[in-house]
């Protein structure tokens, strides 16, 4: 167990779970304390029925007979056996409290640090979650509990572990300087060899486990996602191959360290058992008394009894420790950039309060993906003015989305600027984002019901009925609605499987509009609507004009007809800009994207 896992493990925890972490470490030395006192009350109870003079036979029953004074050696015996008992009881009762309270820091600790890392990738900027898959996400906070389970509580374990037989070592060597030697030196050289040829390979089969285990969260998740794909092309056989090949190989590892655990169970137990009863042949031929034999044996069998678990206990938690590192690693390493990340992105949140008064600008911006070669908006410039209907336009790939992402802060410019009245929107990013109304290509629909779609992130208590029916009127799904038997608490299923494209995407529109933005943001909002329904919703949105600042890409050019201005891109640059009519007349582009 190396000292920078360790130091891991408490980066994981606040002040408050160090300080319960040290009072547990207090609470366990108390508990071996119990332990060998448990133990040492072996000595005088064998001396007590073993020995003919057993006060002369031992000084503890001498310094006890005379404290408690008895009026007969009955009494006196019933008194030392009614201790015994006492004193096991209490043990017992302090060992079963202890391990509630650490089995209880254990899951309040999972449920802290998931939520904590839960939290962090929440808040994580936008470009994060391009560059990972949402499986590898899940299974990084599922590997909380697991990282719990096969690191802290077998660190807990060894620390345990390691002062008991410390402790009973010690009693030993007391007893028989010799034979304690001899027992722990065997036992310890195995023990320690054990775990150094195995190692290895345990962390090789924990990284092996996480692996695959994430593998099979993302078969999982991308079949069940795409599930009408996998049904049409008959795919199904294809994704359960794959599912069975990670589980096996998940699974695979799981019994390797089990075994490789297991081993050193029975190989330890062996060599342990050997030294003792050795040391007894030993001393049997040694001359000594058949009656201080018998302590020393009697002693040295409870001991072992003892010993060899924890000496058991041990072996598991190294292995354990070892096979759980890599989701130590993991969680860490998420943990600990993510924070950083989350930092540096509150840190210009909140730093300026942004009222949009005048016009919106992006100033030279250029923006390139990473792992990208080529910039997907390029030198690019726009300015839109207040309360006016604008829109992007160019073929597929011209930055369109690029440039609606960088205007509603999601995503950073790699060179230039967004300002809204002259500030920087990254300097007071939230005050800017909570102008904002969005709807994007794809609609999410939580899997709840139609209320809840609607005022999305509210609690029931915050939600104005009035105004989701009249956000639903805009988005032409007020009628369709009002059909349902449950009406608004009707439920839309995962993925909104119960409802058609057009009506998940007119539920992303009441959504944006229930927050009442001064800048709406549409990137293909209308794609999923038939014409009918988008010419009635382009005539809802004009009447909005008046409230707020409409900026959007559309699918079918006429839409955005009427628009103040459009801007039309291609390849990341700006070509040209006007209304329709002149865009029409002036830009050969423009003309031949319309009429081809």
């Amino acid at each position: 167990m190396k000292l920078f896992t360790v130091n891991k493990l408490f980066y994981l925890f606040d002040t408050r779970s160090k300080i319960i972490t040290l009072l547990l470490t207090f609470m366990i030395l108390i508990g071996v304390v119990l332990e060998m006192l448990g133990i040492g009350a072996i000595i005088p109870l064998v001396a007590l029925f073993a020995s003919p003079n057993p006060l002369e036979t031992s000084k503890i029953l001498k310094r006890a007979h005379d404290w408690l004074g008895p009026e007969s050696e009955i009494q006196f015996i019933t008194w030392i056996l009614t201790g015994a008992i006492l004193l096991y009881i209490i043990k017992n009762i302090y060992l079963l409290a202890l391990a509630y309270l650490q089995n209880r820091f254990n899951m309040n600790k999972q449920n802290q640090l998931g939520s904590r890392l839960f939290r962090t990738y929440l808040h994580s900027p936008y470009e994060f979650h391009l560059k990972h898959n949402s499986s590898e996400l899940i299974r990084n906070i599922k590997l909380v509990g697991v990282m719990m389970n096969l690191v802290f509580t077998p660190m807990v374990i060894c620390f345990t572990e390691l002062m008991v037989v410390t402790g009973v070592v010690l009693l030993l060597v007391w007893v028989d300087p010799i034979s304690a030697f001899t027992i722990t030196s065997s036992s310890g050289i195995f023990l320690g060899g054990y775990y150094w040829f195995s190692r290895k390979t345990v962390r090789k089969l924990g990284k092996d486990s996480k692996y695959h285990e994430g593998k099979t969260y993302q078969q999982v998740y991308q079949s069940l996602n795409g599930i009408k794909e996998v049904k049409v092309f008959g795919k199904e056989g294809f994704f359960c191959e794959a599912f069975s090949r990670h589980l096996w190989g998940c699974t695979y590892a799981n019994c390797m360290a089990t075994m490789i655990g297991s081993m050193g169970r029975y190989l330890i137990e062996g060599i342990t058992i050997s030294s003792i009863l050795g040391v007894m042949i030993f001393i049997l031929n040694s001359g000594k008394s058949l009656d201080a034999i018998l302590i020393t044996f009697s002693l040295f069998a409870v001991a072992a009894m003892r010993i060899i678990p924890s000496i058991n206990r041990l072996n598991w938690a190294f292995t354990t420790i070892g096979y759980g590192t890599p989701s130590l690693d993991e969680v860490f390493y998420h943990l600990n950039k993510n924070e950083k990340l989350v930092a540096e992105a509150f840190n210009g949140r909140t730093a300026e309060s942004i009222l949009f008064d005048g016009q919106i600008e992006l100033r030279n911006v250029s923006h390139k993906y990473e792992n990208s070669e080529k910039l997907s908006l390029d030198s690019f410039s726009l300015k839109i003015p207040k309360k006016s209907i604008v829109a992007l336009v160019g073929e597929s790939g011209a930055g369109k989305s690029t440039a609606l992402s960088l205007i509603s802060g999601i995503l950073k410019p790699t060179n230039g600027d967004v300002l809204v009245d002259g500030k920087d929107i990254h300097r007071g990013l939230l005050s800017w984002q909570q102008q904002i109304g969005y709807i994007p290509q794809s609609i999410y629909v939580l899997d709840d019901t139609v209320r809840n779609n609607v005022a999305f992130g509210l609690k029931g208590d915050c939600i104005s009925e009035e105004k989701i029916w009249e956000v639903l009127r805009l988005a032409q799904l007020d009628s369709f609605v009002k059909e349902l038997p449950n009406g608004l608490d009707t439920l839309i299923g995962e993925n909104g499987v119960r409802f058609s494209g057009g009506q998940r995407q007119r539920i992303g529109i009441a959504r944006a509009l229930y927050s009442e933005p001064k800048v709406l943001i549409m990137d293909e909002a209308t794609a999923a609507l038939d014409n009918e329904t988008e010419r009635a919703f382009i005539d809802d949105i004009g009447s909005l004009r008046r409230e707020c600042t409409i900026i959007w890409t559309a699918h079918r050019i006429t839409s955005i007809k009427n628009s103040d201005i459009i801007f039309f891109l291609n390849h990341g640059r700006m070509i040209a800009s006007g209304t329709y009519d002149s865009l029409l007349s002036e830009s050969v582009e423009f003309r031949h994207m319309v009429q081809g």
